[in-house]
């Protein structure tokens, strides 16, 4: 009678501890298992935050490196109109002096 029913009722004790120390074991499993995985997403996320940083210095660095070449481009043509301009001026002259060597020439023959 009451002994049986107190045996049964150790026994379903012992099954609950049972239960509750497995769900236990599985929560601390759980716990650890997050812990890893949240360690494994904070991992991800610095590199993904790193590859945001550099991709957007080579960004930088590539609009940086088109605006000098810009520069320099732009340089060259200024300074290409400018020897443009100086080559004319020379031939200009060049074609002054030789038309007054032309010019004395004639006049030397003529006398």
């Amino acid at each position: 009678g009451a002994r049986a029913r107190v045996n049964q009722t150790d026994d379903g004790l012992r099954a609950l501890r049972r239960g509750r120390d497995d769900a236990l074991r599985d929560l601390n499993g759980s716990k650890d298992q997050t812990r890893v995985w949240v360690a494994e997403v904070d991992k991800w996320k610095s590199e993904a935050d790193r590859a945001l940083i550099v991709n957007t210095h080579q960004a930088q660095l590539v609009a940086r490196l088109r605006q000098e070449a810009q520069q320099w481009k732009d340089q060259c043509l200024r300074q290409e109109e400018t020897l443009r301009g100086e080559i004319n001026a020379w031939k200009d002259q060049l074609l002054r002096i030789d038309a007054e060597h032309t010019h004395l020439l004639n006049q030397l023959s003529s006398q």
